[in-house]
C-alpha cells in the first residue's frame, strides 16, 4: 500500500477516535476538530523543520501561565543565526505584479513599531520603500531629519504640532489635518489609544522581535551598558538626586568608583582601532584582548540590579536614565508595557495577550524571510514589495564568543522579553503552517530573488563604517553606478532611503533641493 493510501487510512481512524471521545466525554465537536488540526498543522512544521535540521517548536499549551519557563533549547530559534542574506539559484523570469497574491487588496496603511536590536532597520527599509513607491504619508519627527525616531516622545496633540512632519499636501500648519497618515516605521513607544487618532482607520499594527539572549548582547554593545561597569559615577551622596535607598543599594565605594578589576578597558574598547574592510570603504573595528565583550557581559550578569540601578545616573544622547529604562526587557517596553510592571508575570502575560490581540503581524528576526513571506500574504504584497538587502550588518561578530549558559542568564534577567519572543514565536509557526503546501517553494523562490537582487543591484565592494557610539562596526552595501531607483533604494543606507521620504513630504524643501540631495 501507498504512503498515501496509509496517511488516509491513518487520518480516517483518528478522526473516528476523536469521534468517540467526544461523544464519550460529552465534549464539544468543534474544539476537538480544532484540537486535531493543531496536531496536523504541527507535524507539518515539525517536517518543515527536520528539513532543515531544526528544533521542532513547542505547543502554546506547554506555556505555562503561572510560572517564568527557563529558557530552553525547546523554543524554536535557539541558536539559530539571522539567514543568510545571499541565496544564488537559477534565476531568468522579471517578478511582477502577478507574483502577488490572488483576490486581495495591498495594504498600504501600516504603523510598525521599530524596536531595537531585532533586525528591524532591514525590515524599517522595505516599509520606507514601499511607502515611497507608492507615494503615501509618513508620520516622522520632523526635529529629526536623519532618521525621524521619536523614542520616548507620546503621540499627544502639542507633540504632533511641534514635531510631526505634515502629511503629504498638508499645509505646515494645518494641524487638524494631521491625520490620515499611511505609514509609520521609526523607533517609537506603542501607544495604540493615541496612535490610531493619527493613522488612517484601517492601519495594521505591527513590530518584529528576538530571541533576548542575542538581543540583549547586541543591546549591550549598542547603548554600552559596560559603562555601569567601567565609569566612575561622580555625584554628591547628599544631593537630592538620590534617594537615601539609592545609596544604600549602590554603596558609597562603588557610587563614585568604576570597577577596579576593569580598569583601562573602556578607553582599550574605544580607541584601539584597527582598519579593515575591503573596496573604497575603509572601516574601523576594535581589538579585542584582555577588555572582552563577554567578560563585561558576565561580569553585569553576575549583579545586574546593582548594575542596572548605575545607568540610572548615566546619561545617553544627552538623556539621564534611558539606557536604565533599555536595560531589561526592552523589548516589551517598547511596545508599551511599563518597566514598573516587568516582574509581575501574570500582568506581563496580559499584556502579551494584549498585543496578540492588537498587532496584525509580529515578525521573528530569527526567521526573517519566513515571516516576510507571512507578510506578504498578510498584507497582498508582490515578492518584489518583500526584497530587501540587509542593513546594519555588524561586523567581528564572531570574536563575541559568549556561552550558553550566560545567554540562559541574560533571558532570565529579561523574562518578560523572553515570554514576549515564545508567544510570537510560536505564533509565527502556527501562520507557516497554516499558509499551505505552497510554503516552501515560495521561500525558495524569494531567497533566490534575493541573490539575483544581491547581485545585480549593488558592487562587489562593501563599505565597513565605525560609529563610536558602538562596540563594533557594520558593513553596508554599495548600489551600483548604473543602478536603477528600485535598486538604489534597496542598496543604499537606511539614512539616503529615509531622507528621499522626509525631503519629499518636508513642504519646506523644493523639488530641486531634493533632487541634489539623493
Amino acid at each position: 500500500m501507498s504512503s498515501k493510501g496509509t496517511f488516509l487510512i491513518l487520518l480516517v481512524v483518528t478522526i473516528i477516535l476523536t469521534t468517540y471521545t467526544v461523544f464519550r466525554n460529552n465534549q464539544d465537536l468543534p474544539s476537538s476538530i480544532v484540537t486535531l488540526s493543531s496536531v496536523l498543522r504541527l507535524n507539518r512544521v515539525s517536517l518543515y523543520l527536520q528539513n532543515r535540521h531544526l528544533t521542532t517548536p513547542v505547543p502554546t499549551a506547554s506555556w505555562n501561565v503561572t510560572s517564568v519557563p527557563s529558557y530552553n533549547g525547546s523554543i524554536v530559534a535557539n541558536n539559530v543565526s539571522m539567514p543568510t542574506r545571499s541565496h544564488p539559484g537559477n534565476w531568468s523570469s522579471k517578478i511582477s505584479a502577478s507574483s502577488r497574491p490572488p483576490s486581495c487588496s495591498p495594504v498600504q496603511n501600516i504603523a510598525y513599531i521599530k524596536t531595537l536590536k531585532t533586525g528591524s532597520t532591514t525590515l524599517q527599509t522595505i516599509i520606507n520603500r514601499y511607502g515611497f513607491f507608492h507615494n503615501l504619508s509618513f508620520i516622522l519627527n520632523r526635529e529629526s531629519s536623519k532618521n525621524g525616531h521619536f523614542y520616548h516622545l507620546p503621540f499627544t496633540e502639542e507633540v504632533a504640532e511641534t514635531h510631526f512632519l505634515p502629511p503629504i499636501h498638508v499645509a505646515a500648519d494645518d494641524f487638524p489635518n494631521y491625520r490620515n497618515y499611511n505609514m509609520m516605521a521609526v523607533h517609537v513607544r506603542y501607544q495604540r489609544d493615541v496612535m490610531e487618532k493619527y493613522f488612517a482607520p484601517d492601519t495594521q499594527y505591527m513590530t518584529i522581535v528576538r530571541d533576548p539572549g542575542m538581543q540583549w548582547e547586541s543591546a549591550f554593545n549598542h547603548f554600552q551598558f559596560h559603562d555601569a561597569i567601567l565609569l566612575n559615577l561622580i555625584t554628591n551622596s547628599k544631593s537630592s538626586a538620590l534617594e537615601n535607598d539609592t545609596i544604600n543599594a549602590l554603596g558609597n565605594s562603588s557610587l563614585v568608583n568604576g570597577s577596579l578589576a576593569f580598569r583601562g578597558c573602556r578607553k582599550k574598547l574605544l580607541h584601539t582601532p584597527v582598519k579593515s574592510g575591503k573596496g573604497k570603504g575603509k572601516g574601523k573595528t576594535i581589538k579585542q584582548k584582555n577588555c572582552s565583550i563577554p567578560k563585561l557581559i558576565e561580569e553585569f550578569m553576575a549583579n545586574p540590579n546593582f548594575y542596572q540601578e548605575r545607568l540610572r545616573f548615566m546619561t545617553w544622547e544627552g538623556e539621564m536614565g534611558k539606557r536604565w529604562a533599555y536595560a531589561r526587557n526592552n523589548q516589551i517596553y517598547d511596545l508599551g508595557m511599563e518597566r514598573e510592571r516587568h516582574d509581575n508575570m501574570t500582568a506581563v502575560k496580559e499584556w502579551i495577550f494584549k498585543l496578540q490581540d492588537e498587532l496584525t503581524l509580529v515578525l521573528i528576526n530569527e526567521y526573517f524571510d519566513e515571516s516576510l513571506l507571512i507578510m506578504r500574504k498578510l498584507f497582498c504584497w508582490s515578492f518584489q514589495d518583500i526584497a530587501y538587502i540587509a542593513k546594519n550588518v555588524r561586523i567581528n561578530v564572531g570574536n563575541v564568543s559568549i556561552t550558553g549558559a550566560l545567554r540562559d542568564k541574560i533571558r532570565e534577567w529579561n523574562a518578560a522579553d523572553t515570554l514576549l519572543y515564545s508567544h510570537f514565536n510560536r505564533t509565527l509557526w502556527r501562520r507557516i503552517a497554516d499558509y499551505g503546501p505552497g510554503f516552501e517553494s515560495d521561500l525558495n523562490y524569494f531567497r533566490n530573488l534575493l541573490g539575483t537582487v544581491l547581485r545585480n543591484c549593488t558592487q562587489e565592494a562593501v563599505k565597513t563604517l565605525w560609529n563610536g557610539e558602538h562596540l563594533y562596526g557594520h558593513q553596508e552595501r554599495v548600489p551600483r553606478d548604473d543602478a536603477t531607483l528600485f535598486c538604489r533604494t534597496l542598496a543604499e543606507s537606511k539614512t539616503e532611503l529615509h531622507y528621499r521620504i522626509y525631503c519629499r513630504q518636508d513642504i519646506n524643501r523644493t523639488a530641486e533641493a531634493c533632487q541634489k540631495k539623493v
